[in-house]
């Protein structure tokens, strides 16, 4: 008996960490920058299946009640690896798109100002095993 051949999916979750410190305004300004730019460039992405946006509330800790740190973390399906790998071309600040090249640049811009030492950049890929 032949077996079909499955590829698997990847799962990508990128975490954007709003570190405690941080101007009041640089989660509303990660929010809208997400919403309105890098989201809806990424969703022109060929072989992206689906991309939400998640928003975690940290709790304040005991010994540091002042703690207002908060995640926002977006969450994409790919149809497989290579097609998450041919959209970036291999690297974040230069995919194939023009429009997601100005959403990074924009991104870089963010990171490089001085609230951008407040935002800690995580990603994450898995692959998905049906």
């Amino acid at each position: 008996e032949l077996r079909k051949c499955v590829v698997p999916k990847r799962r990508v979750l990128v975490m954007l960490s709003v570190k405690p410190g941080a101007d009041p305004g640089t989660l509303p300004m990660l929010r809208k920058f997400l919403v309105e730019d890098f989201i809806p460039a990424e969703k022109e992405a060929p072989g992206l299946l689906s991309i939400e946006m998640d928003e975690r509330y940290a709790e304040p800790i005991p010994h540091k009640p002042e703690n207002g740190a908060s995640d926002l973390a977006f969450i994409e399906l790919w149809k497989d690896a290579e097609s998450n790998h041919d959209w970036w071309a291999g690297d974040i600040f230069s995919p194939k798109s023009e429009r997601m090249k100005k959403a990074m640049g924009r991104m870089g811009e963010i990171l490089g100002s001085p609230e951008g030492q407040f935002i800690e950049f995580l990603d994450y890929h898995y692959t998905v095993v049906e």
